[in-house]
């Protein structure tokens, strides 16, 4: 939902493919599209409160369960960027962070719990809490003071203890990111465990060469953990991506499958995210990404790579989609549009290289600086004037038109500034 949500009727739909694909659980991050009841939370264009339980009833209806996701620590923008809740944060210049430490930081995230609850009590069975990537956690002058009497983890509990029980208190079970949480010991990890499952993300080709004997630490397993894993469709190509890796995306699945099996894992969550942060620029579309999520989900389900993974995901497409010549044409149009960004950098570096502007007139070749600037004019005008209009026209009415424009702003901007940057203009 943060960057390019589904528009109301998409959304509904999205549970049918879903279905079909035998997805049976979605990790919801409504973000300022769910209907907070402090309007400041709000995007615009957000979702109605008959529309989320709609949602709701239909994923139940099909055998899907939903678990909303909070973000408790790290990734706060959306409530952090806000003028009146600036004091809560963990560093004054960055919106991202919550500081555990502040006096009310705690009571803002049981705010948006309670208002979760108000729609989702009795119809969900976990509650995700975020808990990841606070890369500052702990580097304040309270907290830094604190640290020198307590643990980090000390200090995480501290914040996150309360949270934990408001959810479990409400009939949930919590569940929290385990990137903050894998280097604590095994009494640590012990005392989290009985109040949370954690989920492990990794989402590269080979998502356990972070850990150092490349598999899932044997200390969750040692600690009486409940661990999920974590891979990824889409949202993990790069910030700017507009398709995704296939080829990467069936590795990090094939891998993530192989530990559901043998770690053993209580799931694998099939992520997609559509942009790094609320400030960074959409990453690819669902709509963009179909074909990565059907085969994904064969590959999780099944252990193995597709014999034809292309093939299939058309298959599927064609069988279960309302307009399958829609979804192909906006899978091919996000692909080529990927292929024309990904030939674009390297004749920067050669533009860059060929044309020190320090260099002496003499020695510098007109010729090529002239064709050079001719190539990233031509280029810019088919990206700008052909390509975008194009993914714009195709997701016309299954994300809202002010996300689309977003989308289409950012590529923009970006191929205007190297142009301009490249060429003096």
């Amino acid at each position: 939902f943060k960057g390019l949500p589904p528009s109301p009727a998409r959304l509904l739909q999205i549970v049918d493919i879903l279905k079909g694909l035998k997805i049976n659980i979605v990790l919801a991050e409504y973000n300022g599209m769910y209907p907070w009841r402090n309007r400041e939370w709000r995007f615009k264009n957000c979702y109605t409160k008959n529309l989320i339980g709609d949602f709701i009833a239909k994923c139940g209806d099909s055998g899907i369960s939903v678990i909303p996701l909070v973000q408790g620590l790290g990734h706060m923008e959306m409530l952090l960027s806000l003028q009146c809740n600036r004091k809560f944060r963990e560093h004054r210049d960055n919106p991202a962070e919550l500081c555990p430490l502040k006096p009310g930081a705690g009571a803002l995230v049981k705010e948006m719990i309670e208002d979760i609850f108000e729609i989702h009590a009795g119809k969900i069975k976990y509650f995700h809490l975020g808990g990841d990537e606070a890369w500052n956690f702990g580097t304040c002058l309270d907290c830094r003071k604190y640290l020198e009497r307590h643990s980090r983890a000390d200090l995480y509990m501290k914040h996150y203890e309360p949270l934990l029980k408001a959810v479990s208190n409400a009939g949930a079970r919590p569940m929290l990111w385990a990137d903050m949480i894998r280097g604590w010991g095994t009494g640590e990890l012990r005392a989290i465990g009985k109040k949370a499952d954690l989920v492990e993300w990794s989402y590269a080709a080979d998502p356990f060469a972070r850990y150092a004997d490349g598999r899932i630490p044997e200390n969750y397993k040692k600690s009486g953990v409940n661990l999920w894993g974590a891979a990824a469709f889409k949202g993990a190509d790069g910030p700017m991506a507009n398709s995704p890796k296939l080829s990467a995306r069936i590795e990090n699945c094939l891998k993530w499958a192989g530990a559901a099996r043998n770690y053993p894992l209580e799931g694998v969550i099939l992520t997609g995210w559509s942009r790094y942060s609320d400030f960074s620029a959409q990453c690819e579309s669902f709509e963009a990404a179909l074909d990565s999520l059907v085969i994904c989900s064969a590959v999780i389900w099944g252990g193995k790579s597709p014999g034809n993974p292309a093939e299939e995901a058309l298959n599927f497409i064609r069988r279960n989609i309302s307009c399958p010549e829609r979804a192909e044409k906006i899978i091919s149009v996000a692909g080529e549009l990927e292929k024309w960004f990904e030939t674009l950098h390297p004749h920067i570096d050669c533009f860059c290289r060929h044309h020190n502007s320090d260099l002496e007139s003499c020695r510098v070749n007109k010729w090529e600086r002239n064709r050079d600037k001719q190539y990233f004019a031509d280029f810019v005008k088919k990206v700008e004037k052909d390509i975008l209009p194009e993914w714009r026209r195709l997701h016309k009415g299954l994300t809202g038109d002010y996300w689309i424009g977003e989308y289409v702003k950012s590529r923009t901007f970006h191929l205007d500034a190297i142009y301009g940057a490249l060429c003096g203009e």
